[in-house]
């Protein structure tokens, strides 16, 4: 967790994990197409088999690109922006209840895991699934993330930007 003044930042490791898949599928693809068409030109699909290499390192660099900027909640005094791989939200102050810790099931083989849940005004909880730890582990990260974005969120008195929660 980093803290700017007026703006808390908090990154996950969640990253290590998906780029240990993503950067050798996207040498692959790169170098599957590039050297077939290096290696073989004279066959007629080398050109094809070159365009699908590149279209698919192209594809995976974005997931790349994702992936390093995911597992990331800044909350700022214009509101709180939380980047998964797939998708970013964007809320006001205003717009947010409560930040609460809950122990839920994650995943396949439903792991227990403490995740940060932020509830926005209507009562809707969001699980950030990728801001997690084993309910075991102390100090409690995300009991503490939670009491210190409530607080921040009752230190903001007014708000700029977005009235509603977004998506990109």
């Amino acid at each position: 967790m980093r803290v700017q003044g007026e703006r808390m930042e908090l990154y996950f490791a969640t990253q290590a994990l998906l780029l240990a898949i993503v950067v050798p599928a996207l040498l692959a693809c790169l170098g599957a197409g590039v050297g077939n068409f290096v290696l073989h030109p004279h066959r007629p699909n080398a050109l094809g088999a070159l365009a699908l290499g590149i279209a698919g390192s192209v594809v995976l660099a974005v997931v790349l690109v994702r992936t390093l900027r995911s597992g990331t909640l800044i909350a700022s005094h214009d509101g709180v922006i939380l980047r998964t791989v797939a998708r970013t939200r964007r809320c006001a102050w205003s717009d947010i209840r409560s930040f609460e810790e809950e122990i839920r099931l994650v995943g396949m083989n439903s792991y227990r895991r403490r995740m940060l849940v932020i509830y926005q005004a209507g009562g809707k909880g969001y699980a950030c699934i990728e801001l997690n730890q084993s309910p075991r582990r102390t100090p409690d990260r995300i009991a503490d993330m939670a009491r210190r974005f409530n607080g921040m969120k009752a230190s903001v008195s007014s708000v700029s930007g977005a009235e509603t929660c977004s998506n990109t």
